[in-house]
């Protein structure tokens, strides 16, 4: 949406991005046809990127998948206990089967994950340090934010008149409330906050890792 808040501008025409075009803003016929480009392109990148996102995640979830199924196959092997010579000699030799089978459709799913992999590293990287670094400089700036009061101390506070050291106190006093964002109007972001969300999703995968 925000993309189409330069069409109701009527100060000036710009673009929902500053990239040099070969149009003139001030024709209306170029002018259109430049944000109807850069329309088009943001909508495709849109497109891309969530295209990327979803077939990756789709190949993860189908290698998983894979993995449930050779599970079943391997829990389905029928036991031969309290069974004749000869019923039991062929129970082994479909269990046979049934286990080589398994091993073929392992080894299948192993080229399954290299080959995505090898697809797919080069994203996966990106997507990992991007994130990564989002982060870091999100922690970055709420830690200046948590220290904004104690820069007051840094001044020569000493040398100023009674009117300003009583105003600098009150100003301390509301500085050492830091400001803060809120994800969806509750959760707040601090470092307690990202702490205790990867704890809980630590916790979260012990509890599924015991439970599967």
């Amino acid at each position: 949406m925000w993309a189409l808040k330069p069409m109701f501008d009527d100060a000036e025409r710009n673009f929902p991005f500053d990239m040099w075009m070969p149009v003139n803003p001030e024709i209306a016929v170029q002018y259109y046809i430049g944000y109807a480009f850069q329309l088009i392109t943001i909508c495709i990148s849109a497109y891309i990127y969530f295209g990327v996102d979803s077939v990756t995640f789709s190949a993860v979830i189908f290698g998983c998948a894979q993995l449930d199924i050779i599970k079943e196959k391997i829990m389905s092997i029928t036991p031969v206990y309290d069974r004749q010579r000869s019923e039991a000699e062929e129970i082994q030799s479909k269990n046979y089967e049934k286990l080589v089978d398994c091993i073929n459709h392992h080894q299948a799913v192993v080229k399954f994950t290299d080959l995505v992999e090898n697809t797919y590293h080069s994203y996966l990287m990106f997507q990992l340090v991007g994130s990564v670094g989002i982060i870091c400089m999100s922690a970055l700036r709420i830690i200046v934010s948590e220290d904004l009061h104690t820069v007051m101390y840094k001044c020569v506070w000493y040398e100023q008149n009674l009117k300003f050291k009583r105003d600098l106190y009150f100003a301390m006093m509301r500085l050492s409330r830091p400001l803060v964002l809120r994800a969806g109007l509750y959760l707040r972001l601090s470092r307690q906050s990202f702490v205790g969300i990867l704890r809980m999703s630590y916790s979260y995968f012990a509890v599924l890792n015991q439970t599967k």
